[in-house]
């Protein structure tokens, strides 16, 4: 979490937390490319992430990973309000020596939605057998088809006490995005739909 990194972070250490932008100002270098400020909150505060322009070799002996990317590639997403993966180097800015500050120096940004869906083998969408009626299941078809992807789908029949059904959807295959999700959540109304 963000608290975790902003109390326990030390610099040089390789880090990764989980927000969405609520800031971002960017600036020329001086060899003229952009550079980016974004200020990335979680449920548990704000953290400064420096976002340098282009690539550069990585640095074993000093622990500096590889980086392909750079602002000019993420300013998209770091503009957009999705969730997003920051992966960087902490470090602690002393701009202000009296209260040093830490921040992030960004290697990577990845939208969180395509963390899940790589890490992911299948989308399960758990129903209890009283909530299946033929229309929920024509409307839940019909919501899995306008999120195509790559991710199999299997919906899981609870008869309580009794036993768990497991059907795979072979003719289908989705991007487990949230919209899909809250939409599946709402039809049945609860949280059916999970990431294995």
């Amino acid at each position: 979490s963000v608290a975790q990194l902003v109390t326990g972070a030390r610099a040089g250490e390789q880090v990764r937390v989980v927000g969405v932008t609520a800031a971002l100002r960017a600036r020329p270098t001086r060899t003229g490319k952009m550079m980016g400020f974004a200020t990335i909150e979680d449920l548990t505060g704000t953290i400064e992430c420096i976002c340098f322009a282009g690539g550069r070799r990585g640095r074993p002996g000093d622990g500096r990973p590889e980086r392909t990317g750079g602002f000019e590639q993420w300013q998209p997403l770091l503009e957009s309000d999705a969730p997003l993966l920051i992966s960087g180097t902490g470090q602690m800015n002393t701009r202000d020596e009296e209260n040093p500050v830490p921040e992030v120096i960004i290697d990577d940004v990845v939208p969180l939605a395509e963390m899940r869906a790589r890490r992911a083998s299948r989308l399960s969408v758990t129903l209890p057998a009283s909530e299946i009626t033929p229309e929920k299941l024509t409307r839940m078809r019909s919501l899995l088809a306008l999120h195509p992807g790559s991710l199999a789908v299997e919906v899981r029949v609870l008869v309580p006490d009794a036993s768990i059904t497991r059907i795979v959807v072979r003719d289908c295959k989705v991007t487990p995005s949230d919209d899909l999700r809250e939409r599946l959540n709402l039809l049945f109304g609860g949280q059916v739909v999970g990431v294995d």
